[in-house]
């Protein structure tokens, strides 16, 4: 097996934009299609059958960004300065809106359009209608300083219809075996 690099873009990071530091990649295995995040605010969708690859802007700095199953990309953009808001887009990055969803989970993870997991503060919230309500299904431990100082998340990944593993913001790994509803730390010799 070979890779072979099929497009490349380059650019400018624009450290007043803010946002990112890292770049973020989020796959929907639905829609055979993968989102990429780079600082700077320049991101992409890349088509994984025809492997074509079309830009998209945030409507602001992006601090966090999500492209799950219920097929629509958001992010945590600072668009005024100030104002740091959830934003959505059902088009792939061309039109923006700022999101309806519970302003406590900032970026909620879709398995599909029914079935999300979310963190607030340091409650992993689930929720079964689109997230519509949500319910608390397990805490985290306070993570110890200095990580205190950083913004805790988690990001998920659904593995198969009930099996969900996340890592936290400190390298930790989370297993539900019941979508979302149990939860335990993999130990590190396992993983």
């Amino acid at each position: 097996n070979r890779w072979a690099l099929r497009s490349s873009r380059d650019y400018q990071f624009d450290r007043w934009k803010g946002g990112i530091t890292r770049p973020q990649v989020h796959l929907v295995e639905a829609m055979n299609k993968m989102m990429v995040a780079v600082p700077g605010g320049r991101s992409f969708i890349v088509d994984l059958k025809t492997l074509s690859l079309s830009e998209f802007e945030f409507p602001g700095g992006p601090m966090n960004v999500s492209f799950s199953g219920d097929l629509v990309l958001r992010c945590r953009c600072n668009k005024s300065g100030l104002w740091v808001a959830t934003w959505e887009s059902r088009d792939e990055g061309k039109t923006w809106q700022e999101s309806t969803l519970d302003r406590t989970l900032p970026l909620p993870t879709y398995r599909d359009s029914s079935l999300a997991l979310g963190l607030s503060g340091l409650e992993v919230r689930k929720s079964s209608d689109g997230g519509r309500q949500w319910k608390t299904v397990h805490t985290l431990a306070k993570p110890y300083w200095p990580f205190l100082l950083l913004p805790y998340s988690l990001n998920y990944v659904f593995l198969d219809n009930d099996r969900v593993v996340a890592t936290d913001t400190l390298y930790k790994v989370l297993e539900s075996p019941d979508a979302g509803e149990t939860w335990k730390e993999v130990p590190l010799a396992s993983r």
